[in-house]
């Protein structure tokens, strides 16, 4: 870091052989090809309210990152229970 502090030399073709970098981008390429691309935010979230629930009440689901009333995560979990 203190030679290229901001990371803008490309090491990769200085240190690695060239036959083995091309070989290592090619399978990287065939690995991005493979893996389908992000759908968004809304891809990850669960379908079913019971388990958007269970995330939300341990602070994994919410618009508002802000510490939620109630405690840590687990107490806001077994005060949702409590009130079921």
């Amino acid at each position: 870091l203190v030679e290229d502090p901001h990371e803008l030399r490309a090491l990769a073709r200085a240190e690695v052989e060239p036959v083995a970098l091309d070989q290592l981008e090619a399978a990287l390429a065939r690995l991005m090809a493979e893996v389908p691309a992000p759908l968004g935010p809304e891809a990850s979230r669960p379908s079913d309210p019971e388990s958007e629930d269970v995330l939300r009440a341990l602070g994994y689901v919410g618009e508002d990152p802000a510490p939620q009333p109630g405690g840590a995560p687990g107490e806001r979990l077994r005060q949702r229970h409590a009130e079921k």
